[in-house]
């Protein structure tokens, strides 16, 4: 990054907050750091969004195994093929 030397840097669990503490204090870890934290929940809540939609298009459009393809008739999702997607 051009900030800490390498051997800090790959050493490091958080490189970014240490960098952002060389370049603007305790207060700029700490920003880094809870910036951090909201994009990982962010990217955990839309993947976990998307885990839900990837089962049900592969059944619909028929390129997921013919044992997931079956949905109930009352309902728009594959009850197989959403049990499986955690696998």
């Amino acid at each position: 990054m051009g900030v800490l030397p390498r051997e800090q840097v790959s050493g490091s669990i958080a490189p970014f907050s240490d960098a952002a503490r060389v370049l603007w204090g305790p207060w700029g870890e700490t920003a880094v750091s809870a910036a951090v934290i909201l994009s990982s929940i962010g990217a955990l809540n839309g993947w976990a969004l998307l885990m839900g939609q990837v089962p049900m298009v592969a059944a619909r459009d028929g390129t997921a195994p013919h044992c997931t393809r079956r949905a109930p008739s009352d309902a728009i999702r594959p009850r197989p093929a959403l049990a499986r997607s955690p696998v």
